[in-house]
């Protein structure tokens, strides 16, 4: 099942939403019918590169603004990246693709929309000015 993006999902800040519209559409990818197992597990491993890069830049972001939540959302990232090394090792050790898919179209869901919706849009109310 892919993720429909929705507005629910918009932090308000236009390079944190860019990005997280671009790993969801690329979470969605792996459904194309014309991608083996093995082009699954590529593609995913390329993915986590995106999110750790994505994770990376939210981070200095973070830090330059003085954000009173880093070390929580800084710990939220590092939890997020330690699930989604352990799926990526699930689907190399599977060639069943449904699994695969599965698995990541779970993982977005459990976990990126989740932090999308709480530790993002939190991150984004602290750097318009406001509360987070």
């Amino acid at each position: 099942m892919t993720v429909d993006w929705v507005d629910e999902y918009l932090t308000g800040n236009a390079q944190i939403d860019s990005d997280h519209r671009a790993i969801v559409a690329l979470c969605n990818s792996l459904w194309d019918d014309d991608l083996d197992s093995h082009d699954v597990y590529q593609t995913t491993k390329f993915i986590v590169r995106i999110v750790t890069n994505h994770f990376d830049d939210e981070e200095i972001l973070m830090k330059s603004s003085d954000y009173d939540k880093y070390k929580e959302h800084s710990l939220a990232h590092q939890e997020i990246q330690k699930i989604f090394i352990g799926i990526v090792k699930q689907i190399k050790a599977t060639d069943h693709r449904l699994t695969q898919l599965t698995l990541i179209s779970e993982f977005v869901i459990e976990h990126l929309i989740n932090h999308i919706k709480t530790h993002d849009k939190n991150l984004a109310i602290y750097l318009k000015g406001g509360t987070s």
